[in-house]
C-alpha cells in the first residue's frame, strides 16, 4: 500500500529553506513603523545601510505615480517624501511580488492573482482592523496565504494533481491538505513566519485567520472585499458587496491597491 508523505520535520524545514528568503531589514522595518514609536530618521537609518531596501525605496520614491518636480537622490529625501507607513508597506508588497514568479498550479492560482489577493486582503485586514491591531492585520493578510507556496511546490515534485480550486469552502481545503499532507497551508505559513523571525503577534494573527473552527470575521469581510474589487477590475455589472460591509471602506482599499500595484510595478 503506498502512503502519501506528509510534510514536516526536515521535508518542511527543506521546503521552507527553498523559498526567497525574507530580508531583514524589510522585518525590522515593518516591525519599527507597526509599533508606531519611530522616527524617519529612524526609518532612513535601517533603509540606508541595505543596498536592496535602498534601491527599491528610490526606485519607488521616482516612480511616476509618486514622482514631483523634484527627482530624489537620497533616502532621506525619500522617507520624507513616501512616509514610515506608506514606504512600509509598498516595500513589502514589492517582496510578496518577487517571491511568487510562477503560477501555483495545484490551487489553480496564477502569480499576479496571488499577489493581488495578498495585497487587497492585507489592505482590507487593515481597514477593518481597530487601533494598533492595523500594522499587525496588514501583515498578517498580506502573508495569510504563504503555506500555499510551499504545498504547490510539494505536491508538483510528488507529482500529485489536484482540483483544490473547485474547494466551496476554507475550512475544508484546510482539513483536506491536512489529510492528505499532514499540515495545512496555515501550519505551514506559521512555519515560514516562525523561520524568519517574525513577531508572535502577526504570527497569531494569521493563524487566527484561517478560521479552522469558525470564520474569522475579518478575514471573511477582508476575501468579500477582494472579490469585489476583482468584479470591478473585469467590470463585470454591479458588483455588490455583502450587507455589513460599507462601500466607502472597500472603495478606499481599491485606492490603496491601485496606487500599490502603480508604483510598485508588479
Amino acid at each position: 500500500m503506498n502512503i502519501m508523505p506528509t510534510l514536516n520535520g526536515q521535508k518542511l524545514a527543506d521546503e521552507i529553506e527553498a523559498l526567497p528568503p525574507m530580508v531583514p531589514s524589510l522585518l525590522r522595518l515593518t516591525e519599527l513603523v507597526g509599533s508606531g514609536d519611530y522616527s524617519l530618521a529612524e526609518v532612513e537609518k535601517l533603509i540606508t545601510y541595505d543596498q536592496g531596501l535602498t534601491l527599491d525605496t528610490l526606485k519607488l520614491a521616482n516612480s511616476a505615480t509618486m514622482v514631483g518636480r523634484v527627482r530624489v537622490a537620497s533616502v532621506k529625501d525619500a522617507v520624507v517624501r513616501l512616509g514610515g507607513e506608506r514606504l512600509s508597506k509598498y516595500l513589502f508588497s514589492r517582496w510578496l511580488g518577487g517571491s511568487v514568479k510562477v503560477p501555483l498550479r495545484t490551487y489553480g492560482i496564477d502569480a499576479g492573482r496571488f499577489w493581488s489577493h495578498g495585497v487587497i486582503t492585507a489592505l482590507a485586514c487593515e481597514a477593518l482592523s481597530d487601533g494598533d491591531e492595523k500594522s499587525i492585520h496588514f501583515s498578517a493578510g498580506l502573508l495569510h496565504d504563504m503555506g500555499k507556496i510551499v504545498l504547490d511546490h510539494f505536491a508538483l515534485r510528488l507529482g500529485i494533481s489536484l482540483d483544490w480550486v473547485q474547494v466551496p469552502d476554507s475550512v475544508q481545503l484546510l482539513n483536506m491538505e491536512k489529510d492528505l499532507f499532514g499540515m495545512d497551508h496555515g501550519e505551514i505559513g506559521a512555519a515560514i513566519m516562525k523561520n524568519w523571525n517574525f513577531p508572535d503577534s502577526v504570527i497569531d494573527a494569521a493563524n487566527s485567520m484561517q478560521g479552522r473552527s469558525i470564520s474569522n470575521p475579518i478575514l471573511t469581510a477582508a476575501h468579500e472585499i477582494d472579490l469585489w474589487i476583482l468584479d470591478q477590475e473585469l467590470q463585470l455589472e454591479n458588483p455588490v458587496l455583502p450587507s455589513g460591509i460599507p462601500e466607502e471602506l472597500a472603495a478606499k482599499v481599491l485606492f490603496d491597491y491601485q496606487a500599490i500595484r502603480a508604483t510598485v510595478g508588479v
